[in-house]
């Protein structure tokens, strides 16, 4: 896979001193997230256009993938590609997610990590085949999301790119990038759902600051891109979709991107950083003690080195937020228990294409080990499970009649646009938390996802002790309206147990027990309902779908209902069974 470059006619790539002003507007800790890059005059044309920052990737990189390209196979997505001595450019996309991944170019860090002289030289050959493949602008490695991510790939190794380049190939690569940057200033705001839109915003202000001469472009796409960040960032840092995890995601583009505003001289605009400072409280909100973020709303396996790398820029490392007002997570800690619940309705529909029906489910860790959970999204090659992984039954919650409280909708001129089935209902969502007098956390909430179908509301009242070892909770159904025959309804309460758990009967009492990896025990019991060990599916483990065991709780409801059970610590941790550490 390697080529030769042309002798005689390279460009030197050369790091230099960050000049004074940026030095003080910078702060230590950022001043490596990114390189400035010797301006190079260009050969051919006389234009003057370069590439003069190249931002660091806070992504993890994986230098294995060198090994794995020199032995022909590509796995990218959960799929992998046998190439048979070929181009990845020329084999057919075994699914359309290792398709995206390979045109977003992010695995060029993996062999930028590998850095031996053959990972480069593969790295260089494969962007200059891509741009002789691809220069007429056409097909789907040109959806607008694709190419944001390839531009910000190819900013963010533009040192490994630029090493020993010949004119041809330099010039070859500006003129594609420039090409990019125009097709990411035409996106418009009804164009792409949400968060491909964001994308494009972010890579256009990017591609402004990186490469020279685009100062146009710069005052064009800062103010689309500080709209469009206020759009989609609420005011307490969640996201207009409720993916807990998407924070995660914008701030490993906005961290980078910020520097280089200071690169440039160039100040960060206030609404810039005050996004960044949104988004770093909520994503404390929204973990477990193992460090996991809970898998509400296509929230698929954590990724810690991400957490970490972005968590490092939070200077306060205070939580600031309970209720999440607008995005609607309420949090209840006390001691070394932590329990998040869903209290919000789903998102306006453009932007509900991931979401899950899941309102008035909880998740739960005790220590640093995860106790109660969702079964969370499926990974890029298991989206078979996708669907099911959005309906209520997937969460710890109260199902009534086999339903999901949530719709999913196929039709409609946002389901033509965006062609995913998009979610509706419940609409009237109430919540409200605090702390009792005794010191303990209460949650209170209800929502009307089945009012429609059978005209019962679900209500659910949680309480932690202030010692964090008992959680009780009550699930109520109740009429909206009387009149009419009552119709008795089947309801099954889910407690979906993470995998590193194991899930037992109680044997000398009634309920079931959760034994964590520490050998810790936790009790489950209930009045007026029978208590169910059934099987489950952990959908949000990094290396897949894997077996895991649910409590279900199940009866029959006529009239009013109200269901009370306990969830309650019976023993204490024993550190000498230990099983190693927690599983995200």
């Amino acid at each position: 896979m390697s080529r030769q470059s042309e002798p005689g006619r390279s460009r030197e790539v050369a790091r230099i001193g960050i000049a004074a002003g940026a030095t003080r507007a910078l702060s230590s800790a950022s001043l490596s997230a990114f390189e400035r890059v010797r301006a190079l005059t260009r050969r051919s044309g006389g234009q003057g256009i370069d590439i003069v920052i190249v931002p660091q990737d806070l992504r993890t990189a994986d230098p294995s993938l060198a090994s794995e390209l020199a032995l022909g196979t590509f796995g990218l997505a959960g799929a992998f590609v046998d190439l048979g001595g070929g181009s990845p450019w020329r084999v057919k996309p075994p699914t359309p997610q290792w398709h995206d991944a390979l045109h977003g170019f992010a695995w060029l860090g993996d062999l930028r990590a590998a850095a031996t002289p053959q990972a480069l030289m593969t790295a260089r050959t494969l962007v200059s085949e891509w741009l002789l493949l691809h220069q007429n602008g056409l097909g789907e490695a040109w959806r607008p999301e694709l190419a944001a991510r390839r531009a910000m790939s190819w900013l963010m190794n533009a040192g490994l790119l630029l090493q020993d380049s010949d004119s041809n190939d330099y010039d070859m690569l500006i003129s594609s990038l420039l090409t990019h940057l125009k097709l990411l200033a035409q996106v418009q705001d009804g164009a792409l759902a949400p968060e491909p839109r964001l994308l494009c915003r972010i890579a256009a202000v990017f591609g402004a600051l990186c490469v020279s001469e685009q100062d146009k472009l710069l005052a064009a796409e800062l103010p689309r891109l500080l709209d469009e960040l206020d759009r989609q960032v609420l005011a307490d840092g969640g996201l207009i979709t409720r993916h807990p995890g998407t924070g995660v995601d914008i701030l490993l583009e906005l961290l980078p991107l910020r520097t280089c505003f200071a690169a440039r001289d160039v100040s960060v605009p206030p609404r810039f950083q005050a996004v960044i400072e949104r988004l770093l409280p909520m994503l404390r909100h929204v973990r477990l003690g193992d460090g996991s973020i809970v898998r509400f709303n296509g929230m698929p396996g954590t990724q810690p080195d991400r957490i970490a790398a972005v968590l490092a820029y939070d200077e306060r490392r205070a939580f600031e937020l309970e209720a999440a007002p607008q995005t609607r997570y309420v949090r209840l800690q006390r001691r070394q228990s932590i329990v998040v619940i869903d209290a919000g309705p789903p998102p306006p529909l453009e932007s509900s294409s991931e979401s899950h029906a899941g309102c008035l489910a909880f998740e739960m860790s005790a220590g640093r080990y995860p106790l109660i959970v969702n079964c969370g999204a499926p990974g890029p090659a298991d989206q078979d499970w996708r669907l099911q992984a959005r309906a209520t039954a997937s969460h710890s919650t109260l199902v009534l009649g086999d339903q999901s409280s949530g719709r999913l909708v196929r039709e409609g001129a946002v389901y033509d646009r965006l062609g995913v089935p998009l979610l509706a209902d419940p609409v009237r969502v109430e919540s409200a938390a605090g702390a009792a007098e005794d010191g303990a956390a209460e949650f209170r909430g209800s929502h009307d996802g089945y009012v429609s179908r059978t005209n019962i509301v679900h209500s659910r009242v949680l309480r932690l002790t202030p010692q964090g070892d008992r959680l009780d909770g009550a699930d109520r159904l109740h009429r909206l309206e009387r009149g009419g025959t009552e119709k008795r309804m089947t309801y099954a309460i889910h407690f979906h147990a993470h995998p590193s758990a194991r899930v037992t009967r109680a044997r000398d009492a009634d309920g079931g027990e959760i034994t964590l990896p520490n050998g810790e025990c936790w009790r489950l019991t209930a009045q007026t309902a029978d208590l169910n060990l059934e099987e489950s599916i952990y959908l949000a483990h990094l290396s897949g779908p894997m077996r895991s065991i649910q409590l279900v709780l199940r009866g029959t409801a006529l009239g009013e209902t109200e269901i009370r059970w306990r969830l309650e610590r019976v023993k204490a941790s024993d550190h000498r069974s230990r099983r190693g550490e927690p599983r995200t």
